[in-house]
């Protein structure tokens, strides 16, 4: 869309870790707020044993954002942050966003693999783009239930759709009528 970028922030931000030493295992708890929607965020988890080199070969995070909880387990290795995250089951009513929809969205058995630069490769002068190496997902919207698997760079992804039960009842057309349609046209 043309409308101007939302802007996020988080607020009352709490950070605590302990261990962050080269050679150990780092704890990690962070809280904070997503504004302006005011979406709880808690993160915990593991990151180490660090190295000298900034590469860390372990990550193990459980988050909760709003209602939702997701996985990231993975690595940080030659500037690359490498993931896997996981979303069990999720829907529109957990996060408090205005979407505009009759009826909840609700996903389930997200899985992503991602490898998100996080420096730049030599020669560049920003980090190369994040690239999808993997999604699949269950999406359900009333009765239809959809089942997406893709992958690509953020630029550009390549997304298939398969609908086992798809139900028109979700997805409300109005067909104009000819009078309709040709009193549009004169205006």
């Amino acid at each position: 869309t043309h409308q101007p970028p939302q802007v996020y922030k988080m607020e009352r931000l709490i950070l605590n870790t302990m261990s962050v030493a080269i050679g150990e295992t780092a704890d990690v708890d962070l809280q904070g707020i997503v504004m302006p929607y005011q979406i709880p965020v808690d993160v915990k988890g593991q990151l180490g044993p660090l190295q000298a080199n900034f590469d860390i070969p372990e990550l193990d995070f459980v988050a909760h954002v709003g209602k939702v909880e997701l996985t990231v387990h993975g690595k940080i290795l030659q500037g690359q942050l490498i993931v896997d995250v996981q979303i069990p089951n999720a829907s529109t009513d957990d996060i408090s966003l205005e979407l505009g929809l009759a009826k909840p969205v609700g996903l389930s058995q997200l899985q992503a693999h991602l490898v998100v630069p996080l420096l730049p490769k030599e020669g560049q002068s920003r980090p190369s783009r994040l690239l999808i190496e993997s999604l699949r997902s269950n999406i359900h919207f009333g009765k239809s239930r959809f089942h997406l698997s893709g992958k690509g760079t953020s630029s550009r992804f390549s997304l298939v759709v398969d609908s086992p039960v798809f139900s028109s009842q979700d997805f409300p057309v109005v067909l104009r009528s000819e009078e309709h349609t040709s009193e549009l046209q004169s205006h």
